[in-house]
């Protein structure tokens, strides 16, 4: 089950985000992730989070609809995100797309990266997509399709990613160690349609980077 999280992040192109949205089982809102999918005339499977963000006639609009409102507390210790993921396992997702996760509060950014660990430990496939960037957590082995040429940076999530080894990246790696402080693995280069990342420990980001006038709109690649 692919479900998708609309958070209440920067969106750039609204026929981009609706053609990845279309592709999911089920949408969850955060907070004031609802006001994007009001704007695409979606309908959420569920609103969750202690919204503040959301616009009060777009709630009601969605409440007098029928979708579900789990409102919580504003002084609270899980994010608005962390109750939609909470939400997106207990319905039996096997993937989470994270959408309009990104944008001017590095803050929020950042948290909204971290979280990825979380779904990895309950076996759930985390994704990270916006216009530009597709950025996923991975264990022991990465694999990253795209189109020759695309860049691709490797960053640790971990203290330490030991044992790395790469196939088709520009930039070759051989029992390499990567550690959060210096990071090497910043923009490299696929150099066939899909590169592997092999490893012995630690957690490996990749965020797979396109210009936004390059990018395949209708694919979460």
């Amino acid at each position: 089950m692919r479900v998708g999280i609309l958070c209440n992040g920067s969106v750039e192109d609204y026929a981009w985000l609706g053609s990845v949205v279309n592709g999911l089982d089920a949408l969850i809102c955060a907070d004031g992730g609802t006001n994007h999918a009001y704007r695409l005339g979606l309908m959420p499977l569920v609103i969750v989070g202690d919204l503040d963000s959301v616009r009060p006639e777009i709630l009601e609009h969605y409440r007098t609809a029928g979708v579900p409102v789990k409102q919580y507390p504003k002084e609270k210790d899980q994010t608005d995100l962390q109750l939609a993921l909470a939400e997106a396992v207990a319905r039996g997702a096997k993937t989470v797309l994270l959408l309009a996760a990104t944008g001017k509060r590095l803050d929020h950014t950042l948290g909204n990266l971290s979280v990825l660990a979380s779904l990895h430990a309950h076996g759930v496939e985390g994704i990270v997509l916006d216009e530009n960037n597709d950025i996923r957590l991975w264990e022991k082995e990465a694999l990253i399709e795209g189109e020759p040429g695309e860049e691709v940076s490797l960053l640790p999530l971990t203290t330490r990613v030991t044992g790395v080894n790469t196939e088709n990246l520009k930039y070759a790696v051989k029992d390499g160690v990567f550690e959060i402080g210096n990071p090497y693995g910043i923009s490299n280069v696929l150099t066939a349609k899909t590169a592997r990342v092999k490893f012995a420990e630690g957690l490996l980001l990749t965020v797979k980077s396109r210009d936004a006038g390059s990018l395949d709109r209708g694919k979460a690649t």
